[in-house]
C-alpha cells in the first residue's frame, strides 16, 4: 500500500490532478531511468516538483498467519522504497508500516489504498469478516493484493484464501505482453522468478479488466533486502523494477476508476459499496492511504 502525507497533516494534493502528477512524474522519470538519459520523457501528464506531492509509503497486512512481518523494514522491503526515490525523486517514508485487515473497512470509498502486501511462511487464518473486507476492497475499491511468497506453505495458504473470497473467479497466470510488464519498466518474458519456492510464474485476479490480485511465488521480498540473498545484481535490480511496476499499475487503475479526469477515462460504472457486517467503519485517523485525500 502507498501512502501519500505532508508533515503529518492530511492534504487534497492526491486527488484527481494530484494523483494524476504523481503518475506522471513516476512514469517520466522511470522512463528516463530506463533509457539511462537525463532528458525526461514525454508524457502527456503535467509535472511538477516532487517535493510537493508529500511522501510515498509501504505498507503490508497484518493476518494471524506465520511470516506476516518478514523481510519488513529497513534493509528488507524498505529498499524498495529506496529504489522508488533513486529513481523518481519523489520522497518517502522513513519507514514500511503495516495494517490489521480490518483498518481497510474505514477507509471511504475513493479514498482506500491502490495496493496492499500481503507475504508469509504458512497458513493465513482470516475471519469471516476479513474475508468480506478484502473482498470488498477488491471487488467495489479497485484495490490490489499483492501478495509475494516467503515460502513455506504460504502458496498453498494463499490459493486457498483467493478460492475463499473469490470463489467465481480463478488464479490465472499474468501475460508477458500484459500493462503490467511493460510500464514503466519492459519485461518481454514477464516477471523474473526469482526463487522456486513453486514452479509458477505470476498469477492474479482480474475484474472489470483490472488486476485485484497478483501473486509472485518467488519471493520479491528476498531479493528487495540488503544482499538480495545471494542473487545477482542485475536480478535484485529487476526484482526493483517489477514492485514499481506494480506501484505505478496500481495508481493509474485507482485514478481511473475513481478520479477520471481529461487524460482518463473510467473503465466501468463505479460500484455502490457493500455494507459491512460489524459497525459503521471509522475514518482512518492518520489520512487515507494516499494518505491526503481530505480531512477525515
Amino acid at each position: 500500500m502507498v501512502r501519500i502525507k505532508n508533515h503529518g497533516r492530511s492534504v487534497s494534493v492526491i486527488i484527481g490532478a494530484g494523483l494524476v502528477i504523481l503518475t506522471g512524474i513516476f512514469l517520466s522519470q522511470c522512463r528516463a531511468a530506463e533509457k539511462k538519459s537525463t532528458k525526461p520523457a514525454a508524457t502527456s501528464r503535467p509535472a511538477i516538483r516532487p517535493a510537493k506531492i508529500g511522501r510515498v509509503r509501504f505498507i503490508r497486512l497484518k493476518h494471524a498467519g506465520k511470516g506476516w512481518d518478514v523481510n519488513m523494514g529497513h534493509g528488507f522491503d524498505y529498499n524498495l522504497l529506496l529504489k522508488f526515490k533513486e529513481i523518481t525523486s519523489i520522497p518517502i517514508a522513513d519507514n514500511t508500516e503495516f495494517k490489521e485487515i480490518s483498518r481497510l473497512a474505514r477507509f471511504r470509498p475513493g479514498k482506500a489504498p491502490p495496493f496492499v502486501y500481503m507475504t508469509g511462511r504458512g497458513k493465513i487464518p482470516l475471519s469471516s469478516v476479513e474475508k468480506k473486507i478484502l473482498r470488498n476492497y477488491c471487488l467495489v475499491e479497485g484495490g490490489m493484493i499483492l501478495a509475494d511468497s516467503a515460502g513455506g506453505h504460504f502458496d498453498r495458504s494463499f490459493v486457498a484464501m483467493c478460492k475463499q473470497l473469490f470463489p467465481d473467479k480463478k488464479l490465472v497466470t499474468v501475460p508477458n505482453d500484459d500493462p503490467l510488464y511493460t510500464e514503466p519498466f519492459t519485461f518481454p518474458k514477464g516477471a523474473p522468478l526469482l526463487w522456486h519456492h513453486t514452479n509458477k510464474r505470476p498469477q492474479g485476479i482480474k475484474h472489470n479488466g483490472a488486476w485485484v490480485v497478483y501473486y509472485h511465488s518467488g519471493d520479491m521480498g528476498d531479493a528487495w533486502k540488503t544482499g538480495h540473498s545471494g542473487a545477482s545484481k542485475v536480478l535484485a535490480d529487476r526484482a526493483y523494477k517489477l514492485g514499481i511496476n506494480i506501484m505505478y499499475y496500481t495508481f493509474t487503475q485507482y485514478l481511473n476508476k475513481h478520479h477520471p479526469g481529461p487524460t482518463t477515462r473510467p473503465t466501468t460504472k463505479p460500484a455502490r459499496p457493500t455494507s459491512m457486517p460489524h459497525r459503521k467503519p471509522l475514518p482512518e485517523k492518520t489520512g487515507t492511504s494516499l494518505d491526503a485525500i481530505d480531512k477525515l
